[in-house]
């Protein structure tokens, strides 16, 4: 195991970052793009260097690193896969959440995209689109939404939960067991899928 801080708005950050991979690895097989920011803000309120700073981590970011794997894969000629973190807002619009859901809707047609591109290669692109996962970021959104929606963080988390048909919010272990599944052999005849982990709120 290795680790890097890497910053993903940098193209040069990046190339360091697969330059030092390729090095203490040999190669990569599995990308998986899973960072990612949010702000919260009305969209008629919101200001330009927020969706700039969004976009730059959330969209760019996993344009850099999948088209420099991507390129990398294709040269190598053994295939491999490429699985974006991108979210139900990715298909939906959420109240204060606009820029988010813009960066994540770009995700998933980046990842449609480079699927039909590198199907040729045995380059298999998937991404997964959790819904409410309770991390440090979902606490946080929680915090700020009340603030613009005059609500408390546990109202937020109630509502949260009613609209789960499944009646509660995710682990971060249940996004992982997509993603192993998707690295596995078990998904070798899937590309150009956004699969919803999201407890039945998202359906399509």
């Amino acid at each position: 195991m290795a680790t890097a801080h890497v910053n993903l708005a940098e193209e040069t950050s990046i190339d360091c970052w697969l330059e030092n991979s390729l090095n203490h690895f040999g190669g990569v097989d599995i990308l998986v793009n899973c960072a990612g920011i949010s702000t919260m803000d009305f969209v008629v309120e919101s200001n330009v260097s927020d969706w700039n700073r969004m976009m730059e981590v959330n969209a760019k970011g996993v344009f850099l690193t999948s088209k420099k794997v991507g390129k990398w894969m294709q040269e190598r000629g053994q295939g491999g896969r490429i699985i974006q973190i991108a979210s139900q807002a990715g298909k939906n619009g959420y109240t204060a959440m606009g820029t988010y859901a813009a960066s994540k809707h770009a995700v998933l047609g980046l990842t449609k995209t480079m699927a039909k591109e590198l199907a040729p290669d045995n380059i298999l692109v998937n991404a997964i689109c959790p819904g409410i996962v309770e991390t440090a970021m979902k606490k946080r959104e929680r915090v700020e939404g009340g603030l613009i929606r005059q609500m408390t963080a546990e109202e937020i988390y109630a509502e949260d939960c009613s609209q789960v048909p499944l009646g509660r919010t995710a682990e971060s272990e249940e996004v992982a067991s997509v993603v192993l599944f998707l690295a596995s052999p078990l998904s070798s005849y899937m590309t150009g899928q956004a699969i919803n982990v999201t407890g039945g709120m998202t359906m399509h």
